[in-house]
C-alpha cells in the first residue's frame, strides 16, 4: 500500500512538473513574441521573413552556439517512467566541465540581455529578417540590448541548466513561431 500511495504521488508530482514546464514553454514564447525590434525601427516584422534570410539560406551550415551534447530536443518528449509529455520549443546542449562560450548562430541586434523567469540569463537575438533566437541558462552576459552583433560574436558562458549539467538552451523563431 505504502508503495502505491508513494508511486501515486510521484506520478502526481511529475504531471505537475509537467504543466509547470508548459506554462513556462508559453509565457517564454509570448514575450519572444511581444519583443519588438524598437532598437532597430528598419527590422521586418515578426509576421515577415525575407527571401533572403541568413538561417534559411546558410541551412544546415550554421554554427551551433557551443560544443556540447544535445541532451533534449526539439518538440514533444515523454517521460520514460511517468509518460508525461513535455514540448521543448529549441534544443538544451550540455557541456563537459562547468563553462563554455557562447556564441551567436548568425548576425543581428539584441533584443534582450537579462534574467527571465526559470530560463537564467537570456539573450534573444533579432536576425532582422524574421528571424529571431534565444539563448538561455548563460552563467554571464558579454552582450547589452541594442548592441549589434555578427555571426559567432561572443554573448556570454554557458550556466546551470535544470538537471544541474553546465549548458544552453538555443531556440530559433521563424516569423514568431519556433521551429527545429
Amino acid at each position: 500500500m505504502f508503495l502505491r500511495q508513494t508511486l501515486e504521488s510521484e506520478i502526481v508530482a511529475a504531471r505537475d512538473s509537467a504543466e509547470a514546464m508548459e506554462q513556462r514553454r508559453q509565457q517564454l514564447s509570448a514575450f519572444v513574441t511581444t519583443l519588438r525590434s524598437s532598437v532597430s525601427p528598419s527590422s521586418i516584422p515578426s509576421s515577415d521573413v525575407s527571401t533572403s534570410a541568413f538561417l534559411s539560406a546558410n541551412r544546415g551550415n550554421i554554427n551551433w552556439p557551443v560544443r556540447g551534447t544535445v541532451i533534449r530536443r526539439f518538440g514533444l518528449d515523454q517521460d520514460p517512467v511517468y509518460g508525461t509529455e513535455t514540448v521543448s520549443d529549441g534544443i538544451s546542449i550540455a557541456v563537459a566541465g562547468n563553462s563554455a562560450r557562447v556564441s551567436t548562430i548568425g548576425p543581428g541586434v539584441i533584443l534582450y540581455a537579462s534574467e527571465f523567469l526559470n530560463m537564467g540569463r537570456m539573450v534573444v537575438l533579432d536576425h532582422l529578417d524574421g528571424y529571431y533566437s534565444v539563448y538561455a541558462h548563460l552563467g554571464s552576459l558579454e552582450v547589452d540590448r541594442g548592441e549589434t552583433v555578427n555571426t559567432g560574436s561572443f554573448l556570454g558562458l554557458t550556466g546551470p541548466m535544470p538537471g544541474g549539467r553546465s549548458g544552453c538552451y538555443l531556440e530559433i523563431r521563424r516569423a514568431g513561431e519556433p521551429v527545429n
